[in-house]
């Protein structure tokens, strides 16, 4: 491209009409006496000056090239020249630099210098730090005033433990926020595990909640709950962090994703929870699904379900964080009360979900076929199976024949990812015509495989029990290290198998050697039904390398 100058061209609006000797100069300098004539020239396959022509094509060592003589020129010629000289040279200007920074790229760069030395530094470690959800919380409050609002109802106990130490207990508080946070000193082998559980009897909220305490996190998954008619479902946010977390949620259901205001940009402030009805989203939602991402702070989060059936209170749970969606999941210690126990009641108004259930859900775009298998935890007997579609950003609910009582484990295969989690529950029938039928209800949740070390605490309730599951084609052996004082009991989790052990409340226990197997802890009573997750402490710092 030609550069600009402030000399006045020829066409700037003032004609020029060079004399013989003046155009002769200028041929003699540029090869044409118009700058847009010679870049027109040069243009054309066949040269006007073929002599001059061939005469520039000779190589240099066989021409001596001899200096032309210098032919005045007045001041309008040269500028004329010294303008096609300049629409000439500018392109060329421009290849001889790209051909040189091209050539540069094909060259090797010299190195200098030698190898950085690095050192390496372990980061100072973090406290151990556990969050607990908080008692059973109610909307309104103890005179049934304030209905938009969470109010903690008295009762809960947290047992806690560091390294499968003797288990503290300490009651948690009536107050707004009820969320615990149980913390250890660090150190290489420490473990960290805590539970709390919670007893109601009264006119509003009846039966036996219990849940572990949890590390908080980035991203959750909960499945559970319902805002159908009777049936209220409490998300809680934890914030343990020193640092504000902006949460916002994803909800599907059995219709699809729901949308509705107030999902984004939920603020828990730091060392604070934050309690939202989930009607406030979706109302009539009979299978929900969460996802849970935060940024910022982390947080714990949790459901909380409560049933009244018509004004009998029917139960209560506290549902931990399920396993993220994957192709393969593992449901381990769920509890059947046995067809004999809830089938009778089944028909009454307001019990369809006293039936035994299995929730599906799809996040994906995908629509996934899941094979479902029901294993007892009795060896030897005989695996219940079924293939259920579902649909892609949609959930099911899938009721499961009663089966005989017991524990069993429920396997899905899926050929997209999927979450899962099974809802059971007990009935007791009223003892006289004044008093109300006791019934309870629990969801037991997809887990994670558990690692090389593991703890978990027995909350205070009735007949904990231990539930491992094996989903691996080889056989795990490990070591269970009750609380201090008691010798550790040697376990091998049979290939593709599960067992069970008889736990002691409120004590704590390590897991040493399970790599890949599942666990879960359960209470059982007769209008008492409850469970959760046993989960490996997330990654700490390990050392990093310094380089100066």
């Amino acid at each position: 491209m030609p550069e600009s100058t402030n000399e006045q061209q020829p066409g700037d609006g003032e004609a020029i009409v060079p004399n013989a000797e003046q155009e002769a100069a200028a041929e003699a300098v540029s090869g044409s006496a118009d700058p847009k004539l010679a870049k027109t020239e040069r243009s054309k396959p066949e040269r006007t000056k073929p002599e001059r022509a061939r005469a520039e094509r000779v190589k240099p060592e066989r021409v001596k090239k001899e200096r032309p003589e210098r032919t005045p020129v007045d001041g309008a010629a040269r500028r004329r020249a010294l303008a096609g000289l300049r629409a000439t040279t500018g392109g060329v200007g421009v290849l001889i630099a790209a051909a040189a920074i091209a050539a540069v790229g094909l060259l090797p760069l010299p190195s200098f210098g030698e190898p950085v030395a690095g050192f390496p530094v372990t980061p100072e470690r973090a406290e151990l730090q556990q969050v607990c959800p908080g008692a059973v919380l109610r909307l309104g409050d103890d005179s049934g005033q304030d209905a938009g609002t969470a109010s903690a109802v008295d009762g809960a106990v947290v047992r806690e433990s560091a390294t499968a130490g003797d288990a503290q207990s300490s009651p948690i508080p009536n107050a707004p926020s009820t969320a615990r946070v149980i913390t250890a000193d660090p150190a290489d082998d420490a473990l960290l595990s805590g539970a709390q559980s919670q007893r109601l009897g009264g006119d509003e909220l009846s039966g036996f909640a219990a849940a572990s305490c949890r590390e908080a996190t980035s991203t959750a998954w909960l499945v559970g709950g319902s805002t159908a008619i009777g049936r209220t479902t409490l998300i809680t946010l934890s914030n343990p962090t020193g640092v504000e977390a902006t949460v916002a949620l994803d909800i599907w259901g059995e219709n699809g994703a729901v949308s509705a205001p107030g999902m984004t940009g939920i603020v828990v402030p730091p060392d604070s929870q934050r309690v939202l009805s989930l009607a406030g989203f979706a109302q009539n939602l009979a299978s929900p699904m969460i996802e849970v991402v935060s940024r910022g702070g982390q947080v714990v989060a949790a459901l909380q379900q409560s049933i009244t059936r018509g004004v009998d209170p029917g139960g209560v749970e506290l549902i931990g964080e399920t396993a993220a969606p994957a192709t393969k999941q593992t449901i381990p210690g769920v509890q059947m009360p046995g067809p004999d126990t809830v089938g009778a009641q089944l028909g009454e108004a307001g019990y369809a979900d006293l039936a035994s259930a299995l929730r599906l859900g799809n996040p994906g775009t995908v629509d996934a076929t899941v094979d479902v298998s029901i294993v007892p935890e009795q060896k030897g007997a005989e695996a219940t199976t079924q293939r259920i579609p579902v649909a892609a950003g949609t959930t099911v609910d899938v009721p499961i024949e009663e089966q005989p009582a017991g524990g069993y484990t429920v396997s899905l295969e899926s050929d997209a990812p999927v979450v899962g989690a099974m809802r059971t529950s007990v009935f007791t029938p009223a003892a006289d015509s004044a008093s109300a039928p006791a019934t309870d209800f629990a969801w037991s949740v997809a887990t994670t495989a558990l690692g090389d070390r593991a703890a978990f605490t027995t909350a205070l309730g009735d007949a904990p029990t231990l539930h491992l599951v094996n989903p691996t084609s080889a056989a795990v052996s490990l070591v269970l290290h009750p609380s201090s004082g008691v010798a550790p009991i040697p376990f091998e989790v049979p290939a593709r198998g599960a067992l069970t052990a008889v736990l002691v409340p409120g004590a704590s226990y390590a897991v040493e050697g399970g790599a890949g197997v599942h666990g879960a802890v359960t209470y059982r009573g007769a209008s008492a039904l409850a469970g959760y997750a046993i989960a490996s402490p997330g990654p700490t710092s390990g050392p990093i390398t310094i380089r100066r």
